[in-house]
C-alpha cells in the first residue's frame, strides 16, 4: 500500500516509488554488492586499511536467479540467488503490508581469502553528514573527505542503523549484526564479511546468515519511526498462544522520540525499574502511563539510588527528558 520498488536482473533495487503520491523516492542503486582485496599492513584480522578502496574486485554483471516466492495480503517475498566471485549468495527480499522497510534476509556460503564484502545503497540525498546509531542516541559524522581527520574516518561504527537525511526525506540502512559502515557522499556501504588468514586461516569461511534492511521516510527525522523500525529488525515480535489473554500495553509513552530501553525488577526487590532515553536529539516533557499499580515513583541514577520523588496521578507520571538524555525511574510496588 505504501511503496513499490523495481528489482534489476542482478537482484539490485533500482527505483523506489511512493504509491500514495506516485513520487519517485529514490533512483540510486541499492543492494549492490562490492568486493575489495583486503590485505592490512599490520593486523590481518583486526584492521581495514584505507587503500582497500583502490583494489576493487570485478564481480561482473551476471544475471541472478530471481523467483517470486510469495505474494499475499500481508507481504511479498522475492528469492534472489547468484554467485559473487567464489561465493554463493541467497537472499529473500521482503516487503510487508503497510511498511516502508525492505528486508534482505541473506545467506552466503563464504569462500574468499583476503577479501572484504560490502553492500552499497545510493541514497541520492545531499548532506555533509551521516547519522550513525550508538547506544542511547546517534552521532553525526562527515560523509566527505575534505580534511585529513575526515579521510581517516573511512570506516566507522554503527549499531542498529545509519542514515542520511535532509529536511524533506531520509534513507536508512538497518542491520541486525553488522556494525561497520562507510559513508561517502550519498552512498552508505555496509561491511558484511572479511576473510583474514591470521590468526585463524579459516575465519568466517562457510555459511553466514544475517539480515539488513532499507528504510525510507518522508519528512523530518522525528517523524521517521526509525527507532521503532530498527528495534523491529533486531528484536522481532514473539507471539505466544494462551488462555485468558487481553490486549494492552504495560507502558505507554506519548513522545515518539522517547525509547523504552529497560523494564526490570529493581535491585532492592521492592519495585520495577524503567529506563527511557531520547534517541533523536529532541528534548520534551514526557508522560508515562503504566498498566500496573504502584505506590510511589522516584527518579534514580543508573545505580538505582533515589534522587527525588516524582508526582503521580492515576498511574501516570510526567518528567522532562533532555537531548539524548537517559532517565531511570523506580516504581515502588
Amino acid at each position: 500500500e505504501v511503496i513499490k520498488f523495481k528489482i534489476t536482473s542482478t537482484g539490485e533495487i533500482s527505483e523506489i516509488i511512493d504509491k500514495k503520491t506516485n513520487k519517485v523516492i529514490n533512483t540510486g542503486i541499492s543492494n549492490r554488492f562490492s568486493m575489495y582485496r583486503d590485505v592490512p599492513t599490520m593486523f590481518d584480522a583486526w584492521d581495514i586499511d584505507s587503500m582497500y578502496q583502490d583494489t576493487q574486485v570485478d564481480l561482473g554483471e551476471a544475471d541472478a536467479e530471481i523467483k517470486l516466492l510469495s505474494q499475499g495480503r500481508n507481504f511479498v517475498c522475492i528469492s534472489v540467488k547468484k554467485v559473487i566471485n567464489n561465493s554463493g549468495v541467497s537472499q529473500k527480499i521482503i516487503l510487508k503490508k503497510g511498511s516502508r522497510r525492505i528486508d534482505f534476509i541473506t545467506k552466503i556460503n563464504w569462500k574468499e581469502t583476503h577479501k572484504l564484502l560490502k553492500v552499497d545503497f545510493d541514497t541520492q540525498i545531499h548532506s555533509t553528514e551521516a547519522m550513525h546509531n550508538i547506544q542511547y542516541g546517534y552521532i553525526q559524522r562527515p560523509n566527505h573527505k575534505t580534511r585529513q581527520y575526515d579521510r581517516d574516518r573511512f570506516e566507522v561504527c554503527a549499531q542498529r542503523w545509519s542514515a542520511i537525511s535532509d529536511n524533506n526525506r531520509g534513507f536508512a540502512v538497518i542491520n541486525d549484526c553488522k556494525y561497520g559502515i562507510s559513508s561517502t557522499g550519498s552512498i552508505l556501504s555496509l561491511s558484511l564479511l572479511r576473510s583474514p588468514l591470521a590468526p585463524d586461516m579459516y575465519a568466517d569461511k562457510g555459511i553466514q546468515e544475517f539480515t539488513y534492511s532499507l528504510y525510507t521516510w518522508e519528512g523530518p527525522v522525528i517523524d521517521s519511526r526509525l527507532a521503532e523500525e530498527s528495534y523491529n529488525v533486531n528484536v522481532p515480535v514473539k507471539v505466544f498462544e494462551g488462555e485468558n489473554t487481553r490486549s494492552g500495553s504495560y507502558i505507554k509513552i506519548n513522545c515518539k522520540n522517547i525509547v523504552l530501553d529497560t523494564l526490570k525488577p529493581s535491585e532492592d526487590g521492592k519495585g520495577v525499574i524503567l529506563r527511557v532515553y531520547d534517541m533523536l536529539n529532541v528534548s520534551c516533557d514526557v508522560e508515562i502511563r503504566t498498566m500496573f499499580n504502584f505506590k510511589e515513583a522516584y527518579l534514580t541514577d543508573m545505580l538505582e539510588n533515589e534522587i527525588c520523588q516524582l508526582q503521580s496521578d492515576n498511574g501516570r507520571i510526567t518528567l522532562n527528558v533532555g537531548n539524548f538524555e537517559v532517565k531511570t525511574i523506580k516504581f515502588c510496588i
